[in-house]
């Protein structure tokens, strides 16, 4: 039985999860750096930049994965970085008790060594009493608070670090889901309404066969794109409706049940630019270390990109060519070209040392 840490104030998002188990994994994703033997390493290859005042064994050293999901982060920690704790918090007892299961088949020994799983609300994270941890990651976890928690509990996350500790933070881009996101959802109301309405607010979630046919229906009118006046006039997509309707259908998540309900109909979502991460991270008492891309390559391209704007206008001071720390910078550079991060920001950020 799985241990109840906080009490569970985010009942919408629980119940959505309690039936949505996201995401499926099979083999956990690795992305293009070696696993390291402790988390200050582990920044350093990537970050020549970091500094460490923690100090302490590494052996000892905690992670909180914060949102744990299904287990394909708590998985991603366990193949990144040795040696450390992990205990694994979410707010949904069943997808938790997956990600149990699952851990415990793909990594026995390891899991039972290293990995405490537990049921924690974020925007009560204080009442916990957890022990300070060296490294926090909230991949996809924050746009899903209520818009008026999210500064407290990105507060929580910071005040769940020793001083000095890192930060994993990924969120939606307001830039990178601008083009597909409201365009979506005004398709899904006029294909089920009974499931968005004329807002774009998630009514309910459908039934399986339901579901099935909102794919069917999203698929049928991609594939009528080249011809949309072959479509009665009610149905008649605009043309960024079109564009989004084939960004949807080639997304990987439009391909399973739960993936697709996350994708389309998440109850309580939203999203940020970076200018608006900025000024959140500094209320937090924390403070840019770097951008994170999935791949070698997009991170490559992403600070050359910086870089030759970076040469245009002037480099800000502290913003030499290795740090990349300027967000406003990014933010530009994210303006220009609106997919360099996807529909996801990833950064880490360290709190700061009093």
């Amino acid at each position: 039985k799985l241990a109840v840490l906080t009490p569970i104030l985010s009942s919408t998002v629980r119940q959505f999860y309690d039936e949505t188990i996201y995401p499926r994994w099979y083999v956990a994703e690795f992305f293009g750096v070696a696993r390291a033997p402790s988390i200050v390493e582990r920044m350093r290859r990537q970050y020549r930049h970091f500094s460490w005042p923690c100090g302490g064994d590494p052996h000892e050293h905690r992670v909180l994965i914060a949102g744990a999901g299904s287990g394909h982060q708590v998985a991603q920690a366990m193949l990144s970085i040795e040696h450390v704790g992990i205990t694994a918090v979410d707010i949904s007892a069943r997808t938790l008790a997956y990600a149990h299961q699952k851990l415990h088949q793909q990594y026995p020994q390891e899991t039972a060594r290293r990995v405490r799983f537990a049921v924690a609300d974020l925007i009560a994270l204080p009442a916990a009493g957890l022990p300070p941890f060296e490294l926090v990651a909230a991949i996809g976890v924050l746009h899903h608070v209520p818009r008026d928690q999210i500064q407290s509990t990105l507060q929580n996350l910071s005040g769940a670090l020793v001083p000095g500790g890192v930060l994993q933070l990924g969120t939606y881009s307001t830039l990178g889901t601008r083009a597909w996101w409201e365009p979506t959802r005004r398709l899904v109301h006029r294909l089920a309404p009974s499931l968005v309405d004329a807002a774009g607010q998630i009514v309910r979630q459908p039934a399986p066969h339901e579901l099935r046919d909102l794919r069917a229906a999203l698929m049928d009118l991609d594939r009528r794109a080249t011809a949309p006046d072959s479509l009665p006039a009610v149905m008649r997509p605009s043309d960024d409706e079109l564009a989004a309707c084939s960004y949807v259908v080639r997304s990987a998540e439009f391909f399973t049940s739960t993936g697709c309900r996350d994708l389309l109909l998440h109850p309580c979502e939203c999203s940020f630019t970076l200018l608006e991460l900025g000024q959140m991270l500094v209320a937090a008492d924390l403070e840019l270390v770097g951008m994170w891309f999935q791949t070698p390559e997009a991170d490559r391209c992403a600070r050359d990109a910086y870089n030759r704007s970076a040469a245009v206008d002037g480099y800000t001071t502290g913003d030499a060519p290795d740090l990349q720390v300027d967000l406003g910078r990014w933010h530009r550079l994210e303006q220009a070209h609106p997919n360099i991060f996807g529909r996801m920001h990833v950064l880490y950020a360290q709190k700061k040392v009093h």
